[in-house]
């Protein structure tokens, strides 16, 4: 379905000074979407080195997430974090019914995304949780529609 997509997808681990430190706290990565004209576009994910293995992963798959959305054309709606969170939050939620040894870690980061009070990665995370929480599996679709 997405022929070469993952030769158009790089990723590497940076030191904190690529990245922003501001009022929303430390950015943890990000995903830069290159277009090309007619071409198909890009996509470099960059991710804070030195972080707890599960913090990494919650991470890496956020910043997938934006990979895909732009590869679907969905990735400037306005609740993009918050579905990014989503995507990341159905990690954690697998991680923590499944992985005895993990379990605490994930359910802190969980909490942590709950209580999140910022509008874009907080409010629209949660908004987004409470519209799929009976059919998670319907997110993209649901995000295609009302993201």
């Amino acid at each position: 379905m997405y022929p070469g997509y993952g030769d158009r997808l790089t990723w590497s681990m940076d030191r904190d000074g690529e990245f922003t430190l501001d009022g929303d706290g430390q950015e943890l990565g990000r995903c830069t979407t290159t277009i090309h004209g007619d071409r198909p576009k890009t996509y470099r994910i960059q991710v804070l080195t030195f972080m707890r293995p599960l913090s990494f992963q919650q991470t890496l798959i956020h910043e997938l997430t934006h990979a895909l959305t732009h590869e679907f054309g969905i990735g400037d709606k306005p609740m993009i974090e918050g579905f990014c969170n989503y995507v990341a939050y159905l990690y954690l939620e697998h991680v923590r019914t499944s992985d005895f040894v993990r379990a605490a870690e994930a359910a802190r980061a969980i909490q942590r995304m709950t209580e999140n009070p910022n509008q874009a990665y907080g409010v629209n995370f949660r908004h987004i949780r409470d519209q799929l929480r009976l059919d998670p599996t319907q997110a993209l679709d649901w995000f295609k529609s009302n993201g």
